[in-house]
């Protein structure tokens, strides 16, 4: 599935983040919590993670032919970073889509712990010299945080919904969300805010600085499909011929 992310001030879409969902025959769709730990368990993080890039580098090839130059934001653990091969496989697998690396972002979960060292610094910064985007995310809510910003080259960082949520009711949310806002514009990253939920939640950030956001305030993770139609509908309309025709007018005077 995938959920878009905006410009804040310019209120236009940018990109969309992929998300993984189970469709259970039993108990119908269920949230990555009910299954990543598992998979996570059992050595799959890595087959998966393949999936799911496999299935995002093909939809964003149809958004590239139906001329959507969208930001594809695509979740990786440590586990993949550090698989043998993954670089190599990386590039057949882009090249046979013909992705536009500088239109994918991937995201590392800052709790995953990884450190700037060895092979999987190595992996990082390839991917990022490839024109590929790195982005730190749930951003405040894990040990590393600060080591892991300075250590690794992030492009990006995502600030946690946990904090997010309750910014418009808790000052002291609101001062800690502002702080990183600050700390990343510092270190010239760009800001996303993710789990916006309200319209207060959407001025409060815009006021503190905050450049890109998502969140079931814009729209609810789509299926392909179902984000072709919104987003179909969410672009301006194209002017008829006569509306052409009287904007060629206005522009010969």
């Amino acid at each position: 599935m995938y959920q878009p992310k905006q410009d804040l001030k310019q209120r236009q879409v940018i990109g969309v983040e992929a998300l993984v969902r189970w469709q259970d025959p039993e108990r119908g769709l269920l949230s990555p919590d009910s299954f990543i730990p598992l998979a996570e368990q059992s050595g799959l993080m890595v087959p998966l993670t393949w999936l799911v890039l496999e299935l995002a580098l093909a939809q964003q090839a149809k958004w590239q032919a139906r001329g959507w130059s969208l930001n594809v934001a695509i979740n990786i653990p440590a586990a993949f970073i550090q698989s043998e091969g993954m670089l190599e496989a990386f590039d057949r697998l882009t090249q046979h889509h013909g992705a536009l690396l500088s239109n994918i972002t991937l995201e590392l979960t800052e709790s995953v712990g990884v450190e700037c060292l060895g092979y999987a610094c190595h992996v990082l910064k390839a991917l990022q010299q490839r024109g590929c985007q790195l982005s730190l995310d749930d951003f405040g809510t894990g040990y590393s945080s600060l080591s892991q910003l300075h250590r690794l080259p992030f492009n990006e960082l995502k600030i946690d919904r946990s904090f997010v949520s309750s910014i418009d009711q808790d000052k002291d949310a609101l001062a800690i969300t502002a702080s990183i806002i600050d700390l990343g514009k510092r270190l010239g990253l760009k800001i996303v805010a993710e789990g916006i939920e309200t319209m207060a939640q959407h001025t409060l950030l815009v006021e503190a600085g905050c450049t890109v956001g998502q969140g079931h305030y814009f729209a609810r993770p789509l299926t392909a499909a179902d984000f072709d139609a919104w987003f179909s509908e969410y672009l301006p309309t194209a002017p008829t011929p006569q509306q052409q025709s009287m904007l060629s007018c206005c522009k010969a005077f």
